[in-house]
Protein backbone atom coordinates (compact mmCIF):
# COMPACT_ATOMS: atom_id res chain seq x y z
CA UNK A 1 0.00 0.00 0.00
CA UNK A 2 1.35 3.37 -1.03
CA UNK A 3 1.17 6.27 1.46
CA UNK A 4 -0.01 9.59 0.11
CA UNK A 5 2.26 11.95 2.03
CA UNK A 6 0.38 15.00 0.81
CA UNK A 7 -2.85 13.76 2.43
CA UNK A 8 -0.98 12.85 5.63
CA UNK A 9 0.56 16.32 5.79
CA UNK A 10 -2.79 18.02 5.14
CA UNK A 11 -4.40 15.88 7.85
CA UNK A 12 -1.65 16.72 10.37
CA UNK A 13 -1.92 20.44 9.60
CA UNK A 14 -5.72 20.29 9.89
CA UNK A 15 -5.65 18.44 13.21
CA UNK A 16 -2.97 20.81 14.53
CA UNK A 17 -5.06 23.83 13.52
CA UNK A 18 -8.13 22.42 15.28
CA UNK A 19 -6.06 21.71 18.38
CA UNK A 20 -4.68 25.27 18.41
CA UNK A 21 -8.14 26.79 17.98
CA UNK A 22 -9.48 24.64 20.86
CA UNK A 23 -6.48 25.49 23.05
CA UNK A 24 -6.85 29.23 22.37
CA UNK A 25 -10.59 29.12 23.10
CA UNK A 26 -10.00 27.35 26.43
CA UNK A 27 -7.19 29.71 27.39
CA UNK A 28 -9.34 32.73 26.54
CA UNK A 29 -12.25 31.31 28.54
CA UNK A 30 -9.99 30.79 31.55
CA UNK A 31 -8.48 34.28 31.42
CA UNK A 32 -11.79 36.09 30.91
CA UNK A 33 -12.81 36.30 34.64
CA UNK A 34 -9.39 37.70 35.55
CA UNK A 35 -9.51 40.31 32.78
CA UNK A 36 -13.08 41.29 33.70
CA UNK A 37 -12.22 41.67 37.39
CA UNK A 38 -9.13 43.69 36.51
CA UNK A 39 -10.91 46.10 34.16
CA UNK A 40 -13.88 46.59 36.51
CA UNK A 41 -11.60 47.17 39.51
CA UNK A 42 -9.47 49.68 37.63
CA UNK A 43 -12.57 51.56 36.46
CA UNK A 44 -14.02 51.66 39.99
CA UNK A 45 -10.70 52.70 41.52
CA UNK A 46 -10.29 55.52 39.01
CA UNK A 47 -13.85 56.66 39.65
CA UNK A 48 -13.70 56.59 43.48
CA UNK A 49 -10.07 57.58 44.13
CA UNK A 50 -7.35 59.79 42.67
CA UNK A 51 -5.84 56.82 40.83
CA UNK A 52 -4.91 57.96 37.35
CA UNK A 53 -2.35 55.48 36.05
CA UNK A 54 -2.91 51.86 37.13
CA UNK A 55 0.20 49.68 37.22
CA UNK A 56 -0.39 46.42 39.10
CA UNK A 57 -3.43 44.26 39.78
CA UNK A 58 -3.73 41.63 42.53
CA UNK A 59 -6.48 39.07 43.17
CA UNK A 60 -6.60 37.83 46.77
CA UNK A 61 -8.79 34.94 47.95
CA UNK A 62 -9.06 34.64 51.70
CA UNK A 63 -12.25 34.48 53.74
CA UNK A 64 -13.34 37.21 51.33
CA UNK A 65 -12.10 38.04 47.85
CA UNK A 66 -10.34 41.35 47.27
CA UNK A 67 -9.04 42.99 44.13
CA UNK A 68 -6.22 45.51 44.41
CA UNK A 69 -4.92 48.08 41.97
CA UNK A 70 -1.71 49.99 42.55
CA UNK A 71 -0.63 52.97 40.55
CA UNK A 72 -0.14 56.71 40.62
CA UNK A 73 -2.28 59.81 40.84
CA UNK A 74 -1.82 62.96 38.76
CA UNK A 75 0.97 64.14 41.11
CA UNK A 76 2.86 60.82 40.69
CA UNK A 77 2.03 59.76 44.28
CA UNK A 78 1.73 55.98 44.51
CA UNK A 79 -1.64 54.67 45.67
CA UNK A 80 -3.01 51.29 46.68
CA UNK A 81 -6.73 50.75 46.14
CA UNK A 82 -8.19 47.55 47.65
CA UNK A 83 -11.75 46.65 46.62
CA UNK A 84 -13.88 43.94 48.26
CA UNK A 85 -15.45 41.76 45.59
CA UNK A 86 -18.83 41.59 47.31
CA UNK A 87 -20.21 45.03 47.98
CA UNK A 88 -17.34 47.04 46.53
CA UNK A 89 -16.10 48.39 49.88
CA UNK A 90 -12.83 50.19 49.22
CA UNK A 91 -9.65 50.93 51.16
CA UNK A 92 -7.32 53.56 49.71
CA UNK A 93 -3.76 53.77 51.01
CA UNK A 94 -0.79 55.93 50.17
CA UNK A 95 2.10 53.62 49.24
CA UNK A 96 4.55 55.65 51.30
CA UNK A 97 2.63 54.44 54.38
CA UNK A 98 3.14 50.78 53.48
CA UNK A 99 5.92 48.32 52.75
CA UNK A 100 6.67 47.52 49.13
CA UNK A 101 6.30 44.19 47.37
CA UNK A 102 10.08 43.92 47.35
CA UNK A 103 10.22 44.44 51.13
CA UNK A 104 7.45 41.87 51.73
CA UNK A 105 9.32 39.33 49.62
CA UNK A 106 12.60 40.03 51.43
CA UNK A 107 10.94 39.70 54.85
CA UNK A 108 9.55 36.33 53.72
CA UNK A 109 12.97 35.20 52.50
CA UNK A 110 14.51 36.23 55.82
CA UNK A 111 11.82 34.43 57.86
CA UNK A 112 11.29 31.14 56.02
CA UNK A 113 14.27 30.77 53.64
CA UNK A 114 12.08 29.48 50.81
CA UNK A 115 13.36 27.56 47.83
CA UNK A 116 11.36 29.82 45.52
CA UNK A 117 9.03 32.82 45.83
CA UNK A 118 5.92 32.28 43.69
CA UNK A 119 3.83 35.41 44.07
CA UNK A 120 3.03 38.33 46.35
CA UNK A 121 -0.43 39.87 46.49
CA UNK A 122 -2.30 42.42 48.54
CA UNK A 123 -5.53 41.61 50.34
CA UNK A 124 -7.36 42.06 53.61
CA UNK A 125 -7.67 39.62 56.52
CA UNK A 126 -9.77 40.56 59.56
CA UNK A 127 -9.94 44.18 58.36
CA UNK A 128 -6.12 44.36 58.19
CA UNK A 129 -4.50 45.10 54.82
CA UNK A 130 -1.84 42.46 54.19
CA UNK A 131 0.82 41.16 51.84
CA UNK A 132 0.42 37.43 51.21
CA UNK A 133 3.64 35.97 49.82
CA UNK A 134 3.38 32.44 48.41
CA UNK A 135 6.47 30.27 48.19
CA UNK A 136 7.84 26.77 47.82
CA UNK A 137 9.81 25.52 50.80
CA UNK A 138 12.96 23.40 50.51
CA UNK A 139 10.82 20.25 50.25
CA UNK A 140 8.91 21.76 47.31
CA UNK A 141 5.75 22.25 49.38
CA UNK A 142 3.54 25.33 49.07
CA UNK A 143 3.49 27.93 51.82
CA UNK A 144 2.14 31.41 52.52
CA UNK A 145 3.70 34.15 54.62
CA UNK A 146 1.28 36.89 55.70
CA UNK A 147 2.54 40.33 56.70
CA UNK A 148 0.79 43.56 57.61
CA UNK A 149 0.82 45.84 54.59
CA UNK A 150 1.51 48.97 56.60
CA UNK A 151 4.57 47.92 58.60
CA UNK A 152 5.57 44.41 57.52
CA UNK A 153 4.78 42.90 60.91
CA UNK A 154 4.53 39.14 60.62
CA UNK A 155 0.99 37.80 61.15
CA UNK A 156 1.32 34.10 60.33
CA UNK A 157 2.88 31.54 58.03
CA UNK A 158 1.17 28.50 56.55
CA UNK A 159 3.57 25.79 55.40
CA UNK A 160 3.63 22.27 53.99
CA UNK A 161 0.42 22.67 52.01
Amino acid sequence: MKVNWKQVLVSIVGISALFLIFFYAQLNRGIRPFQKAKSETIALAQQKSDLEKPENFYWFNGEETYFTVTGTDKNKNELIVIVKQKGGDMVILDSKDTISRKEAVQLTIDKVQPKKILEARIGIIDETPIWEVSFLNNKGQLGYNVLQLEDGQWLHTLENI
